[in-house]
């Protein structure tokens, strides 16, 4: 009978954790090991700036959130990576390791890992996820054991276990500095109480006094860009040295020197500026445009002038005058004509239309207006008519004008003037 217990007991333990992987692996945000986030040596303590904001157990959105924090709590920033920062575990959170690799003393908050390089995951207090894996323990590593949960204890956050926020929503409050030579250790209170240890190396005072020109450059540098672009903001957008406020804060940020609320002064700026250069060339280009359209448009009104005094002189005047013969030569649409000089037959422009009428004026000498088009493939001017009417080829130049006009019927200037006389 107790056999038969302990078979049913088994079995269920068993079902139990099955369905919690099935769980897990039905929810979107499963990811099972952190990336690589190397410890940063620019390292800082910063605040939340929104409320419920998601601390999650990698470095996306598709990672489970493992808790939320409201404005102004404090965290310690350790690493970065894109848009995410590494953080000691907060205050309230805490991570699992199996039951089965875990010796636990008595009912003591002490256990011993008892197993080669167990996982430790991120629990969480949101979701029943517990899948990604922060560290790995060594055996006979201790554990201070806050709970239990399933088969895993509830254990507080070994010294590599790490969590992560997005930059947007943390403001840096203070770079954490550790004097050379020591072990510089940042404490977050509370019941998972985890230190960030950041060991600083030990360096001649000549090349502390290196540093310390070379972090002070890096802030005259900075304050450079800030000034320039402070002096800019009154400018209009077309004359603001936008490139080379990019060139300066690019230059800036190259320093390893720079403290971490100036870098992220830095980086803002950068995205904004690179934003307004975008701006600057669409808007330079458009009044480039602008300036050929200005330039068309005069160009049309002296052209209109000159018509207007012409046909105050009586004349009138087309788009085009010559012969209209067929074609052979059909591309695009529209039916083409060639406009040819009656004295050499010599092709002069072409009329592309439609309407029915134009082939009744075919070897007819004609004047035509309408839009005078270049064509690249017919290598020749096109008109695209508004009219067309017959004129009198004898009063080309007289009282009728175009355009594209029959050489053979321009009047050239005499060479020579015959007096009869010798």
């Amino acid at each position: 009978m107790a056999a038969r217990s302990s078979l049913l007991v088994s079995f269920f333990c068993v079902a139990a954790v099955a369905a919690s992987l099935t769980l897990a692996a039905a929810l979107p945000e499963r990811m099972e090991t952190q990336p690589l986030v190397e410890n940063s040596k620019f390292q800082f303590e910063a605040t939340i700036n929104a409320n419920a904001v998601n601390i999650r157990s990698g470095t996306s959105e598709n990672y489970y959130p493992v808790a939320k924090l409201d404005r102004g709590v404090r965290v310690t920033v350790v690493g970065i990576r894109q848009d995410w920062l590494k953080i000691v575990p907060p205050e309230g959170t805490y991570s699992v390791i199996s039951k089965a690799f875990v010796t636990r003393e008595g009912n003591t908050s002490a256990g011993i890992v008892a197993g080669e390089n167990v996982r430790v995951r991120a629990a969480s207090t949101l979701s029943p996820l517990k899948v990604t894996v922060q560290c790995m323990l060594k055996k006979g590593t201790p554990v201070t054991i806050l709970g239990e949960e399933e088969e895993y204890y509830q254990i507080k956050p070994p010294a590599d276990a790490y969590l992560y926020v997005h930059q947007k929503y943390v403001d840096p409050v203070k770079q954490l500095n550790a004097k050379p030579g020591t072990v510089d250790t940042v404490v977050s209170e509370g019941p998972a109480t985890q230190a960030a240890v950041v060991i600083v190396p030990n360096v001649p005072a000549n090349d502390e006094a290196a540093a310390r020109r070379a972090a002070d450059k890096a802030e005259a540098d900075f304050d450079r860009a800030e000034a320039l672009l402070k002096d800019s903001l009154d400018k209009p957008l077309d004359q603001q040295p936008i490139e080379r406020l990019v060139t300066g804060y690019e230059a800036v940020l190259k320093s390893d020197h720079l403290s971490v609320p100036m870098r992220r002064i830095a980086e803002i700026r950068l995205i904004g500026l690179r934003g307004k250069a975008k701006a600057q060339q669409e808007l330079l280009a458009m009044r480039k445009q602008q300036e050929k359209t200005n330039q068309k448009l005069d160009a049309l009104r002296a052209e209109r002038a000159a018509i207007e005094d012409r046909m105050a002189s009586g004349l009138t005047v087309y788009t085009a005058l010559g012969t209209l013969q067929a074609s052979t030569l059909q591309i695009g649409s529209g039916t083409l004509y060639r406009l040819t000089d009656p004295g050499t037959g010599r092709a002069l422009c072409y009329v592309r239309s439609d309407d029915p009428k134009y082939p009744t004026f075919i070897d007819k000498f004609v004047g035509v207006r309408g839009e005078l088009l270049n064509d690249p493939q017919v290598n020749l001017q096109v008109v695209v008519p508004t009219e067309i009417t017959t004129v009198d080829p004898a009063k080309v130049n007289k009282s009728l004008t175009a355009q594209v006009s029959p050489p053979s019927l321009i009047a050239k200037p005499a060479e020579h003037a015959d007096t009869g006389k010798n």
